[in-house]
């Protein structure tokens, strides 16, 4: 019962309802309610996810490198990179690196030297498009928004989605508020700049917040690489391992690639289901993907 209440939070609050209506329809108090988002965030039932847009900033970009080695070393062994903004690694079914850097146009960074004796570059490329899941928990359904408009940004605004990125990608167990994020930040930007600049400029425009919804004990987080004849393809697939609970959850779909597609997917999988052969899906003409489950790399 505590996890169908979860899973209705999340759904009821996604959809735009406030908190007091929410607690209504949950046949909750508001301190009720209250009491029982502190449980559920704490024990990563519920996370917040600030899904970031970096498509629509116009004067940055951000690029993605999955780089598989056929062997277990680091990765500078194997290629010559500047320090990624985000890096996770994962040991299956080969050494891989998933890396993410996001900067100015004028001051993108190189990479060099690929020793293609050890490592190959399985992807790379600016991302394009980045897809918003929208995830209907209790109905297992999930659809996805494309953002349309671009975005002028000024130094703190880049500074703040930058960490955004980086730090909600897993997302942070615990209810963590914006008030907690100035204070962590105080040292580089004002709390009263910060809070201007979040929502003046970055919340709802280029940052996104949604509560995640996220099996408890089971939940294990992946990127996947999606690839298909074009966009559309990508989002049936995803609905479909979505449907057939082959993907526990999708955080964010960042398309390096319309055409044909190519997407690197924050996902959550069970484990136990993905080595389980009897799941299976639909079969797919004009789609596949790989699933690696990554830790990120503390740099």
């Amino acid at each position: 019962m505590e996890l169908a209440y979860a899973m209705k939070y999340a759904d009821l609050y996604n959809s735009g309802l406030r908190a007091s209506d929410i607690a209504k329809m949950l046949g909750l108090s508001l301190s009720g309610l209250s009491r029982r988002l502190k449980k559920w965030f704490n024990g990563g039932v519920l996370y917040k996810y600030y899904n970031v847009l970096v498509d629509v900033a116009v004067n940055l970009k951000t690029r993605a490198y999955v780089v598989s080695l056929n062997q277990r070393l680091p990765i500078y062994e194997c290629i010559d990179m500047p320090r990624p903004m985000l890096m996770y690694y994962s040991p299956i079914p080969r050494p891989t690196y998933i890396a993410y850097y996001m900067a100015r146009r004028e001051e993108y960074p190189k990479i060099n030297d690929v020793n293609t004796s050890i490592c190959r570059i399985v992807v790379s490329g600016d991302i394009e498009r980045v897809l918003q899941p929208i995830e209907h928990y209790s109905e297992r359904k999930v659809e996805f928004t494309l953002s349309h408009r671009s975005v002028e940004l000024d130094d703190v605004d880049e500074y703040i989605i930058r960490f955004f990125f980086s730090v909600f990608n897993p997302p942070v167990q615990g209810s963590i508020s914006v008030n907690d994020i100035a204070n962590l930040l105080a040292r580089f930007i004002p709390p009263g700049v910060f809070r201007n600049h979040y929502y003046r400029h970055v919340y709802n425009r280029v940052v996104k917040k949604r509560i995640l919804y996220r099996e408890p004990g089971t939940s294990r987080y992946c990127v996947a690489i999606v690839y298909g004849r074009g966009i559309d393809a990508v989002i049936e697939l995803l609905a479909e391992l979505y449907s057939k609970r082959i993907l526990l959850g999708i955080d964010q779909v960042n398309f390096v690639s319309s055409e044909p597609a190519i997407a690197l997917v924050h996902v959550w999988v069970n484990l136990d289901i993905i080595w389980n052969h009897a799941y299976s899906h639909a079969k797919f003409e004009h789609a596949k993907y790989e699933i690696y489950p990554v830790k990120p790399v503390i740099q």
